[in-house]
């Protein structure tokens, strides 16, 4: 076995710039193929923490308009509830509304998120996020904002803050009510 590797030994040494051109495709196959596997494997498991993943879905379309088409995923407000009545196999419909760029104000102290949610009443009964907290029903009361874990100790510095408010934009107050782990 000393011999071949020494016969490799030489080859290598003396076709240094096709040893290298081999060594390089070889390194780019294999952080490829790492980066593929690691992709699928977090596909695989995103959001399968929650109780029935295997019935929960998201509704989408497409759109043609002008010869072009657009993939859609917001939808009017009442387009879950049409949509829960015409099949009777849809149990619940969670609607979601991402807000960018919004100024928080909480315990005299002024914060601009990039991202911001605002959720519906049945989407803590939908999502099994695990609750620090507070209780999924205070979702039905108007007005109640539940927080990370994260950022309750962001805006205040404590995780006893149930019952604090929480401004947004400085001109609608919300309600904490509960805390979600992170």
């Amino acid at each position: 076995i000393r011999n071949y590797i020494l016969i490799a030994f030489r080859k290598i040494v003396g076709n240094w710039i096709q040893s290298s051109i081999n060594l390089f495709g070889l390194v780019v196959g294999i952080a490829s193929s790492l980066l593929i596997f690691s992709y699928v494997s977090h596909e695989l498991q995103y959001d399968s923490f929650h109780e029935d993943e295997d019935r929960i879905y998201k509704a989408g379309g497409t759109l043609s308009y002008g010869g072009n088409e657009f993939n859609l995923f917001g939808f009017s407000p009442g387009f879950g509830n049409k949509l829960q009545e015409a099949d009777n196999r849809i149990e619940l419909v969670s609607r979601i509304n991402k807000l960018e760029k919004k100024e928080v104000t909480a315990n005299e102290k002024t914060f601009f998120e990039d991202e911001f949610y605002f959720v519906d009443e049945h989407f803590l009964t939908m999502f099994n996020f695990p609750l620090y907290s507070g209780s999924s029903s205070e979702l039905m009361e108007p007005y109640r904002v539940f927080l990370t874990k994260r950022a309750a100790l962001k805006y205040f510095s404590t995780l006893d803050i149930i019952g604090k408010a929480l401004i947004l934009d400085r001109k609608t107050d919300f309600i904490i009510a509960g805390i979600i782990e992170n």
